[in-house]
């Protein structure tokens, strides 16, 4: 059978995978090829194996693989869903297009349109910004508030165990048995050690960052908090987030 570990990008997929392999034993899979993960060096802390067959083929299996995706629910299988304050995800989202993927798809815009969209804005905005605020208003995979909205809101909340970035990292232990605990799956107990983010940042910080509650504060200018606002209200609201949450 399939779990889903779902999340949007940035939001803890990867350190609840992590956890899942050094406390449970228990080995990831990824809908994605494991290029990006061999390249940062992901595949010995989470266990990455290549899946066994197709979706539909391993779910048909009787063990129970945990399978990574930042696309909307494509079922009803069971899964949890990582969920993090929306603000602090497309910051960190951000940092990750512009270190990653912003030249294989920037160099499309060239010079020429990105100074329109300076000139169209009255200011002179740094990468960073510009593509902060595009990730706010067009992001991939349904956009912050479409992906969150679909696996929180329109699921089936009996299939779906909820976990936020700020009980993973504050309680991590805890925050594992009990979202194990509301899935249909037997894991056993946690027997392992708990590696903490700084040694996930020490030894991969390419990927590994900050991991901090609240970031959002020192890099979102007023302005773009504001449009923030604006477009994700919505779904900041159903998950208990405030304009004030830190």
């Amino acid at each position: 059978m399939i779990v889903w570990v779902a999340s949007f990008p940035r939001s803890g997929n990867t350190f609840f995978r992590v956890l899942l392999h050094h406390l449970y034993g228990l080995d990831n899979y990824s809908i994605y090829p494991t290029q990006r993960a061999a390249e940062l060096g992901l595949v010995e802390p989470l266990s990455h194996k290549e899946m066994p067959g197709s979706i539909e083929e391993m779910k048909a299996m009787p063990q129970t693989f945990f399978v990574k995706t930042h696309e909307l629910p494509p079922d009803d299988e069971p899964a949890i869903y990582m969920v993090r304050d929306g603000r602090d995800a497309l910051v960190s989202y951000t940092h990750y297009f512009l270190k990653f993927d912003a030249h294989a798809n920037d160099h499309r815009l060239g010079d020429g349109l990105r100074s329109r969209i300076r000139r169209a804005l009255g200011k002179t905005e740094t990468p960073f910004t510009m593509n902060l605020r595009r990730m706010i208003t067009q992001a991939p995979y349904g956009g912050w508030s479409g992906n969150v909205l679909a696996w929180t809101r329109d699921r089936d909340p009996v299939k779906t165990s909820v976990l936020t970035f700020d009980q993973l990292v504050n309680d991590p232990l805890r925050a594992m048995a009990d979202t194990l605990a509301g899935l249909p799956v037997e894991v056993g107990r946690p027997d392992g050690a708990v590696p903490t983010f700084e040694e996930l940042n020490a030894r991969i910080p390419q990927f590994f960052r900050k991991g901090k509650v609240g970031g959002w504060r020192d890099e979102m200018p007023d302005d773009i908090h504001d449009l923030f606002w604006q477009h994700h209200a919505e779904a900041m609201e159903h998950m208990g987030y405030t304009r004030e949450t830190a």
